[in-house]
């Protein structure tokens, strides 16, 4: 778990547990429907030149990853159990 982001993310935080758990929660919903999409555009295709993608879609499973981790870290949930619903 990146510290550096958890601040950063906690500074955000409200003070309804529930309400910030259900809002991370959208939030995975969000970027699971928009991965689809994204990998459909041509600037997606993989450049061997740049050895990534134009629009650095190769780092959007890493980010995603790291934030996961960091809202379960502030919210004090299980990062496994939150991926799963």
């Amino acid at each position: 778990v990146d510290p550096v982001l958890c601040q950063a993310l906690r500074v955000h935080k409200e003070k309804r547990p529930e309400e910030d758990s259900l809002i991370w929660s959208l939030f995975l919903v969000f970027a699971a429907v928009a991965l689809p999409s994204l990998a459909y555009r041509e600037a997606s295709d993989y450049n061997a030149d740049l050895e990534a993608h134009e629009n650095n879609a190769h780092c959007m499973a890493a980010a995603i990853n790291r934030i996961t981790g960091a809202l379960c870290f502030n919210n004090g949930d299980s990062a496994e159990e939150r991926l799963r619903e």
